[in-house]
């Protein structure tokens, strides 16, 4: 478990996070967003709520090439 003084306070977090068109993924400590963009790591414990909208696949582990 991480001690407590190195967690981001609540309020310093995102509130939320839209996402649309892509592939959220489960890497090891995150979470990887991949659209045309290119990949995009997400760091979940700075996220309070992830909003999936049109064209977002889930997937459970990481399968995309990188």
């Amino acid at each position: 478990m991480k001690d407590l003084h190195y967690l981001p306070r609540f309020a310093d977090r995102w509130s939320h996070l839209y996402l649309e068109y892509g592939t959220l993924e489960k890497d090891d400590n995150s979470l990887l967003f991949h659209d045309k963009n290119g990949l995009t790591p997400i760091p979940i414990d700075q996220v309070n709520l992830v909003f999936l909208g049109p064209g977002t696949k889930l997937t459970q582990s990481s399968t995309l090439a990188r």
